[in-house]
């Protein structure tokens, strides 16, 4: 069993450098991300108590079987509390990029689009990253909306990934939004840290040698206990 010192918080456990980063910027989800983070610190000190509670009842392997059930309990719940808070962050994510989108003009239906993409095509490999590439420093929306959405065969083959090429634009038409997406980031890594740290102070409460031992005794157990119902039946 690895040894931890009782009431020492993993600094991970702890909302207050996320609140120091984000909390001015009065954001329900990232409310709920700090929120969440409390609510893992507060999990991890229920089940820090509970390791470190003497019950005299039980032997060394009885405790640490009823520490492995909690555990798992607890992550379980623990899951559940990360997902949520990853969905909510996800989806504001999502609502900033469809608006940064909008506002760069890459939702709009460009009736010279089929001309752009045929044009792309006939052009060489490096023709096209340069007329992408051209397209994003003068703010063309219109030929990057061209290519959304639309498969290489369509529009040839080009060296950026879409994605890489629709945040270049929307870094030059939506700074401001590309800036809380970042916000975004930061609170995921936030979420990130706060979990790993939960897993590997949890885990490392568990005593395995005495949890194999108990997994050990209790196959014998089953073994025997199988051979005695054989031999009472056989006297039948």
């Amino acid at each position: 069993m690895t040894k931890f010192t009782k009431g020492i918080r993993p600094a991970m456990l702890s909302s207050a450098a996320a609140r120091k980063a984000l909390d001015h910027l009065n954001v329900e989800e990232f409310e709920y991300t700090f929120k969440t983070i409390d609510q893992l610190s507060e999990v991890w000190s229920s089940l820090s108590i509970l390791r470190e509670t003497a019950d005299s009842r039980l032997t060394r392997e009885a405790r640490a079987l009823a520490y492995r059930d909690q555990h798992r309990k607890a992550q379980e719940h623990a899951g559940t509390l990360l997902r949520v808070a990853t969905e909510r962050l996800e989806a504001r994510r999502n609502t900033l990029r469809n608006d940064a989108f909008k506002r760069a003009g890459l939702l709009e239906q460009y009736p010279q689009a089929e001309e752009v993409r045929k044009a792309l095509r006939e052009l060489s490999q490096a023709e096209r990253d340069s007329a992408i590439s051209e397209a994003i420093d003068r703010g063309d929306a219109w030929i990057i909306a061209s290519i959304r959405n639309f498969p290489p065969l369509l529009t040839g083959k080009l060296t950026m990934s879409r994605e890489m090429i629709e945040d270049l634009f929307v870094d030059r038409a939506a700074p401001e939004l590309r800036e809380q997406m970042t916000e975004i980031d930061t609170a995921l890594q936030s979420l990130d840290f706060a979990a790993s740290s939960f897993n590997a102070a949890t885990e490392e409460m568990r005593d395995i040698e005495a949890e194999d031992k108990a997994n050990a005794d209790a196959a014998k157990v089953a073994e025997a206990e199988a051979a005695f119902s054989k031999a009472i039946a056989q006297l039948n």
